[in-house]
């Protein structure tokens, strides 16, 4: 069960992960992947909200398993090991 502190932590967290994945991709690499795996993208752009709703779930499910399963390994590790984590 999620605690208080780590609700927090996926509400702050959630939507910068968002945001720097929606800058990522839409902004940064898309010339790159357009350029080595176009010929495995599909040929037209537009985004419809089961996709959309897709990448937030997922999204969502990889920002929680951080804050389960990272969260707590930090907490208890000195600063030196936490930067690794």
């Amino acid at each position: 069960m999620m605690s208080i502190r780590s609700f927090k932590i996926f509400l702050a967290s959630y939507p910068l992960f968002v945001l720097l994945d929606i800058i990522w991709f839409g902004c940064v690499i898309s010339t790159s992947y357009h350029a080595h795996i176009g010929h495995l993208m599909r040929e037209s752009a537009e985004v419809n909200f089961a996709m959309f709703s897709a990448l937030l779930v997922a999204l969502a499910l990889i920002v929680l398993g951080a804050v389960n399963f990272v969260t707590p390994l930090v907490e208890r590790a000195s600063y030196q090991v936490s930067f690794y984590w």
